[in-house]
């Protein structure tokens, strides 16, 4: 049975509610690359990504994945804005790598990813660890939020600017926040997917640039702009030329960029 109901989670970070365990956790809801999901995907591109990602599911986590995400999450923690409580909603949230490392800091979190199969991993992480968190890929299941966190997902999005405009109007409470966290344009930010995946049929953008990013925020009312970035390893894919003989990892620019709702 279809649930859009929250239920609590524990705010002592590290420790589930052994209360939530008792209580059923909303699965993804299975209505594929609806139009609800616009303007985030067009429909096309949509369902390139959810078949993408579906066959990608369970092999997706690895380490450096889950490395990843901690190190994202303490340097959003580190940002003057960040303000636990209320609620949380990731958003290409995939296999919920980042929404589990920030879950404990509120009292509702919910994630969306146009990937059944991800999302499918996601609610099995949940129900293991005790975390109850409302799982959808259409976005009118979803209310709103007091921060929406997106985590390398803007970059496959066609149109960005649209993406960040729906989610400000529609899902951030007022004075809220939304936070992008994605690759910046920077000279190897090609080298970040493999030589074999090309614009538009794997992802759309290779990065952005802080105006680029600045100028969306603006254009949705959004003050207090704030951007910061963060250097990450990630391992070459074959095919690439090394740099270095034998360094098999390389540097990629991350930033992490977020303003304020209109109240």
């Amino acid at each position: 049975t279809k649930s859009n109901h929250f239920f609590p989670l524990t705010t002592s970070r590290g420790k589930m509610a052994a209360a939530l365990l008792a209580k059923p956790l909303t699965r993804a809801l299975r209505v594929g690359c609806s139009v609800t999901s616009a303007p985030l995907f067009r429909a096309a591109a949509c369902a390139r990504r959810s078949a993408v990602f579906d066959s990608l599911a369970n092999e997706y986590d690895n380490q450096e994945k889950v490395d990843r995400a901690a190190d994202v999450a303490k340097a959003v923690r580190a940002r003057p804005w960040y303000k636990p409580g209320g609620g949380l909603l990731d958003v290409g949230a995939g296999t919920g790598l980042l929404t589990f490392q920030l879950a404990s800091d509120f009292q509702k979190v919910a994630a969306f990813d146009v990937s059944t199969g991800m999302l499918d991993v996601l609610n099995g992480k949940a129900e293991k660890s005790g975390l109850t968190v409302q799982t959808a890929t259409d976005m009118k299941e979803l209310g709103k939020f007091d921060l929406i966190v997106s985590l390398l997902a803007f970059h496959h999005i066609p149109k960005p600017e649209e993406a960040l405009h729906n989610l400000v109007k529609s899902h951030v409470n007022p004075g809220g926040r939304v936070a992008v966290i994605d690759l910046v344009a920077n000279d190897n930010v090609r080298r970040f997917h493999k030589p074999e995946e090309k614009i538009p049929d794997h992802y759309e953008y290779d990065g952005f640039s802080k105006e680029t990013v600045e100028a969306w925020y603006s254009a949705c009312g959004c003050t207090d702009f704030d951007w910061s970035e963060l250097p990450l390893r990630k391992q070459l894919h074959a095919g690439w030329p090394r740099v270095e003989p034998g360094v098999e990892d390389e540097e990629h620019m991350f930033f992490i960029a977020s303003a304020a709702c209109p109240k």
